[in-house]
C-alpha cells in the first residue's frame, strides 16, 4: 500500500516507512497527522474569545507543521495592551523562536508595521508578531483587534522533543 493510500485511509499514525531504499537510514519512524483546537490566551488579564476555531497538524519526526484559524475574535473585557496569543498546540515546542506565516482581516497594525508572522514560544503559545519598515517586531495586542469581526489565519513549523 502506498503512503498516500495509508494517509487517505485515515489511519493517522504510521511508523517505519522506507523512503528511497530499504536500509535503516531510509526509515521514516514517526509520521502523524490530526486536528487540534487553538485556544485564546494572553500574557496578562483576561484572554479574548474565539467565535470559530480550527487547527490541523502534521508531525514528521521532530518537525511539527500546524495550521489554523480563529474567526470573530471577541475582546470584550480584555486589557487593550495585553498580547493576543494562541495555546493548545498538539506537541510541546522544543526550539525557541520558530516562525511561521499569518494573515488577518480587521486587525490594526501598529506604528508603520505591515505584515503578520507567527512566533512559536517554548512557553507553549503562538504570538502574532507585527513587523515591517525596520520598525522592529511587536506583538499583536487586544487593542489591535476589531472586536467580534477580526479573523486570524496562521501556519508554521516548529520542533518538538515528543
Amino acid at each position: 500500500m502506498a503512503l498516500t493510500q495509508i494517509i487517505n485511509a485515515g489511519i493517522g499514525q504510521v511508523t517505519d516507512i522506507k523512503l528511497g531504499g530499504s536500509g535503516s537510514a531510509n526509515t521514516l519512524s514517526d509520521y502523524e497527522e490530526g486536528t487540534w483546537t487553538p485556544a485564546p490566551s494572553t500574557n496578562t488579564g483576561n484572554a479574548a474569545t474565539f467565535g470559530t476555531v480550527e487547527g490541523t497538524y502534521t508531525k514528521i519526526g521532530r518537525v511539527v507543521y500546524v495550521s489554523g484559524f480563529a474567526l470573530n475574535i471577541n475582546t470584550t473585557g480584555t486589557t487593550s495592551s495585553s498580547q493576543l496569543r494562541v495555546v493548545g498546540l498538539p506537541f510541546t515546542v522544543d526550539v525557541a523562536n520558530s516562525y511561521g506565516a499569518a494573515f488577518s482581516d480587521n486587525i490594526t497594525y501598529q506604528s508603520s508595521r505591515s505584515q503578520l508572522n507567527t512566533l512559536f514560544s517554548t512557553s507553549e503559545y503562538i504570538a502574532f508578531m507585527q513587523s515591517g519598515n525596520s520598525a522592529g517586531d511587536t506583538a499583536t495586542d487586544h487593542g489591535d483587534i476589531d472586536d467580534a469581526t477580526s479573523d486570524l489565519f496562521f501556519s508554521g513549523f516548529y520542533f518538538t522533543n515528543q
